[in-house]
Parts: C-alpha cells; structure tokens; sequence
C-alpha cells in the first residue's frame, strides 16, 4: 500500500507542478483522498467476493414409499422425509412408511382397490432411504379375488328344535309374521339362507322338500328322505347367493313333508 501512495503522489505532482507551499499542501490532500478511493474500491471488491462465493448445498438423503413391489408399485407415494445423510434411517423411514400405507389402506375404497390391483394376493411396503435397495416392511392381507360360496345341505338332527325359523345372514324371519322388508347386513361376498323346521317322532321315512324362490323363479331345491323311527328336526342350508343379486328382489323359501302332523308352506318377504 506504501508503494501504492508514492504512486499516486507522483502522478498528482506531475499533473500538478508545485509552484508553492500551498499548492504543495493541495496535492497532498488529493494523494490522501485517491489513496482512500483506491483503498474503498478494494474493500468493496473484497466484499462482493466473499459475500457472492457460490453457496455448497448440504446433500440430502430422502425417504423413498411404495406400496406393491419397488420396480412396479400399485402407488408410488414419493418422498416422505428427508435427512441429512443415508446413513443410520432405515428404522424410521420404513416405519414412517409403514404408517403412511396405513393411513392410506384403512379407507375401505383405498383397498379394495389395491388389493384388486393385487389381483387377491397379498401387498408389501417397500421403503428406501437415498440410493440404498428397497426393503420390504409391512404385509396386508388381501381377501381371495374370487371367493367361492359354501353350497348348500339338507341335515337331519336329533338336536331339538323347537320352532320353524328362517335365517338370512344370521337375521331371523318368523314364518308366521314375516316383515314385509328385510335389511341384512353383507357380512361376505355371500348372502346365506337357511331353514329350521321341528319334526315330530316317526316311524316311517318321509321325504322333505325344502325349496328357495327368487322373485318366484325357483334358485334351489333340496329333498331328502328322514330316519326311521327318529324325531328332532331338520336344518337346510341353501347355497350362498352373491350380494349382486340378492338385494331389490323378493325372496321366498317354501317347505314340504307328508309326515304326520306337519304344515306345509312358506314364507316371503322383500330384501332392499
């Protein structure tokens, strides 16, 4: 900086010749006021310098969630959290993942859907914390795509029973006040039908008919002859009709025996 002001009081003295102690004194103050000027223009340049060095980003490690496998996920649901490194996150990130896929697969619409995406098998969460391989967490359980329903029997009992009574999905119908409607609840993909009917002691074999109408078109008809010398009852369990196709439709189950003492009928109601 020494040389830098003997420079500039040479070329202030060469651009103004002394020509007295005042005009010495002039040249001197304009040396100190260019040296100051050059002195604030470095300061200036050293601070745009530092304050403008570009800024290193901090990298960043995130949380990767997929539920279904990583390479064709049924959803993809992208990055979740971030750290400040790939290293020590596993634990958290896979639990983390688990508990979003939870959040996700609890709504009933949210899984039906995945599941048939899964086509009945069942699903994993798979999670992934920066570069590292995908690792499988939780497992969801999915009901079978096709599910068969439980066909139907004709059984006789010698367990009492002491009243006629139809079942639809566990609700029972008196068959001799039936309600107009009936509400069931869908309990599986199959709504069940069933008769229980009380038959008196006996000697001779009997046939019974049990039989099950929809909108008085006939779905199924069970007949079966009872045991000699037998009393008790006898219990029909129809085939599992789909939900599709049992609700908006009149339903009407009808029973027949020539054994002594016995009333033929049925019973009908409506299933909204």
């Amino acid at each position: 900086m020494k040389n830098m002001k003997d420079k500039l009081h040479k070329l202030v003295g060469k651009l103004f010749p002394l020509t007295s102690n005042k005009e010495s004194k002039t040249i001197n103050v304009l040396s100190t006021t260019l040296i100051r000027l050059v002195r604030s223009k470095v300061l200036v340049l050293v601070t745009l310098s530092i304050c403008c060095l570009p800024i290193v980003a901090q990298a960043k490690a995130h949380c990767f969630c997929r539920l279904g496998p990583p390479s064709a996920p049924i959803k993809d649901f992208g990055e979740i959290e971030s750290y400040n490194t790939q290293n020590g996150h596993d634990s958290h990130c896979s639990n983390l993942c688990n508990a979003t896929i939870d959040s996700y697969m609890n709504n009933s619409g949210n899984r039906a859907s995945a599941c048939s995406a899964a086509h009945g098998t069942s699903i994993v969460t798979y999670s992934a914390v920066g570069t590292k391989a995908y690792q499988a967490g939780k497992t969801y359980t999915c009901p079978q795509t096709n599910p068969v329903p439980t066909p139907g029997s004709i059984v006789f009992t010698t367990a009492p029973i002491y009243s006629r009574a139809v079942y639809v999905n566990g609700i029972g119908v008196n068959p001799y006040a039936p309600p107009w409607s009936l509400t069931v609840p869908l309990q599986t993909p199959f709504t069940t039908f069933r008769l229980d009917d009380l038959l008196s002691f006996h000697m001779q074999q009997w046939t019974y008919d049990a039989t099950l109408y929809r909108d008085n078109v006939l779905v199924e008809q069970f007949s079966k002859k009872s045991p000699v010398a037998s009393s008790g009852g006898v219990q029909v369990f129809f085939t599992g009709q789909p939900n599709s196709s049992v609700h908006g439709h009149n339903w009407k189950v009808q029973w027949h025996y020539s054994g002594g003492g016995f009333t033929n009928g049925s019973v009908s109601f409506y299933i909204p």
